[in-house]
């Protein structure tokens, strides 16, 4: 089972559908993208991982996908409404936690970022880069 907890400030903007033209199944992959850049991507057995057999529906300015448009397995559309309000002024704080190779487990190391692009680039640099969300 794989899930994306979104925070409160977070909604999904973008989705990536392939199709499986069957009846019983929503697709062969989905991929979802959230204002804050995360994504969830689900992809079963019969996906082809080809960029040419998927189609990308993004919300509008101001938008939010609420909803998929499926039928026989296809995506026709998304379903769209306002996205919640985002504070500026309140934006969340990035954290890279990271543990040197050959340390002990109690010497975690971290460093704060106000931006997410300037977090992932440092933990590329350390050796990293595997997101994860902690409620």
């Amino acid at each position: 089972v794989k899930v994306l907890v979104l925070s409160e400030d977070e909604y999904i903007t973008e989705v990536t559908h392939e199709p499986l033209l069957q009846w019983w199944w929503v697709g062969a992959a989905v991929h979802l993208r959230t204002n804050k850049g995360r994504c969830l991507e689900a992809c079963g057995t019969w996906s082809s991982g080809l960029e040419e057999n998927v189609e990308t529906f993004k919300a509008s300015p101001g938008c939010a996908v609420l909803g998929l448009r499926l039928h026989n397995g296809r995506c026709h559309g998304i379903v769209e409404g306002p996205a919640p309000p985002v504070d500026e002024l309140e934006l969340k704080m990035w954290a890279v936690y990271w543990l040197a190779e050959g340390s002990a487990n109690d010497d975690v190391q971290s460093r704060t970022f106000v931006g997410r692009e300037s977090a992932f680039t440092f933990a590329q640099r350390v050796g990293g880069g595997q997101e994860m969300a902690w409620q």
